[in-house]
């Protein structure tokens, strides 16, 4: 993370990855996307459903964390479960796509607004060390650009 990165810098990227992959996202077909690489790994269906999961997680915790008292504490959650529970292997591609943009854009709104007199606010998430919101900010986009290089290639097939 650049020590002079912002909020609102961290949005535009987070937009930027946005626009540049929900063409390539909306290209895989049905059958790509539910293909699971081998026994026990996610389908690219799952991994964008992880990322919705994610998101929904991280909207929470950006929201809240700037008007914690205190360090801001919040649980940690089960991603495997999570993904089964979702059944995110029999959504519609589409729909899921669709979901996964407008989430991502509404966090995107989100980081921009983020008072920057709570960049350093300390975050403790489940057992995780403790990080600033400013880290936990760069952090989701850069977990969301690790998974996504994973759906766009075929690396894993």
């Amino acid at each position: 993370m650049s020590e002079t990165t912002t909020f609102r810098e961290q949005s535009e990227r987070l937009s930027a990855v946005i626009r540049q992959t929900t063409p390539l996202l909306r290209d895989i077909d049905d059958e790509t996307a539910a293909h699971r690489p081998a026994p026990g790994k996610w389908s690219r269906l799952e991994i964008m459903g992880h990322l919705v999961d994610s998101a929904s997680n991280n909207h929470q915790r950006f929201v809240r964390a700037p008007f914690a008292d205190g360090p801001f504490r919040f649980p940690q959650y089960d991603q495997n479960r999570s993904v089964e529970l979702a059944a995110w292997q029999d959504m519609d591609w589409d729909h899921l796509v669709t979901l996964w943009t407008l989430y991502n854009q509404t966090l995107a709104r989100v980081m921009a607004h983020l008072p920057d007199a709570a960049a350093d606010k300390e975050c403790r998430i489940g057992t995780y060390p403790p990080m600033t919101l400013l880290a936990l900010v760069v952090d989701y986009t850069d977990h969301l650009e690790h998974h996504l290089k994973a759906v766009l290639t075929a690396a894993g097939d």
